[in-house]
């Protein structure tokens, strides 16, 4: 709704996972910074736990971390239990029937109040692009690199990956 300057960043991340809450959310506070957090709702339905970086699964937000870090993050739209990929690793975004597809993102939406969406592992189809309108969302994320330029669809809006692996001279060429 309105016009970004040239050169605008946003930081997003996806799944809400500890390691963004104990590396990443610190930083942003500390330079007044603002991000969007994309979350996979039916993972945070547990008490806030110590994140241990050797864990042998994942660690997720809770709720009681998300309603902490609110000064930091907007909290947008991943699926609520659709986050997997099957054997032939595509995503049940994709697989599984439109209705299936339509009531999780639908759950999803309702418990984060969200307008925006970014597609499990990248992946979506027309389907998937007609339900996000159907359920009135302005924008979803996509996993293809690159920038946003005026004009894009809003629903395959492009995203640059930043890695650990990424050093800061190859970050500071990404954002000139």
């Amino acid at each position: 709704k309105i016009n970004l300057p040239a050169k605008t960043v946003a930081i997003t991340f996806d799944d809400g996972l500890l390691s963004v809450r104990d590396n990443a959310y610190p930083t942003l506070k500390q330079y007044g910074m603002k991000a969007t957090e994309y979350i996979i709702t039916s993972r945070n339905n547990h008490p806030t736990e110590t994140f241990n970086g050797t864990a042998p699964r994942l660690q997720f937000f809770s709720q009681e971390d998300m309603l902490n870090m609110k000064n930091v993050f907007d909290y947008q739209a991943h699926t609520h239990n659709l986050h997997n990929l099957n054997s032939e690793k595509k995503s049940d975004v994709i697989t599984k029937p439109y209705e299936t597809v339509k009531e999780d993102i639908k759950l999803n939406k309702s418990i984060l109040n969200a307008h925006s969406l970014a597609y499990p592992f990248g992946h979506y189809n027309d389907d998937t692009i007609k339900i996000l309108k159907e359920l009135g969302f302005s924008s979803a994320m996509t996993t293809k690199p690159g920038y946003v330029n005026v004009g894009d669809d809003p629903y395959q809006l492009k995203r640059i990956g930043i890695y650990q692996s990424t050093t800061l001279s190859n970050f500071a060429t990404i954002v000139q």
